[in-house]
């Protein structure tokens, strides 16, 4: 009665200007967003940091700072960059020292 006074029929009410499926790409959007703001949430206040908890908590970008704030700004994130690093320099200095053992074997 109410959508016959105001001039919209039934269709009209629910249908989105977008086209046909939006609804379905607007929820896995916000449940991708749910889950990586989960995520960076709990990290962020497992390590302490208050700044990045609010800075999360407040600001929406689809996932996108929060996947940046798991794998390139968190404590745990650059911890894992340094020790990969250090198994770099590592395996760097077991080549040097096996092609100069070569080397002396040659000589």
């Amino acid at each position: 009665m109410i959508t016959s006074m105001l001039g919209y029929s039934g269709s009209m009410l629910f249908s989105s200007p977008f086209g046909a499926g939006t609804g379905f790409f607007i929820g896995l959007l916000v449940l991708w967003t749910f889950i990586w703001k989960g995520l960076a949430l709990w990290r962020a206040s497992k390590e302490h940091s208050v700044v990045w908890f609010v800075i999360l908590l407040v600001i929406n970008t689809a996932g996108i700072l929060e996947i940046l704030y798991l794998y390139l700004f968190s404590k745990r994130a650059k911890k894992e960059h340094e020790h990969s690093g250090e198994q770099h320099d590592r395996a760097n200095q077991i080549a040097v020292e096996d092609k100069s053992a070569a080397e002396n074997k040659q000589l």
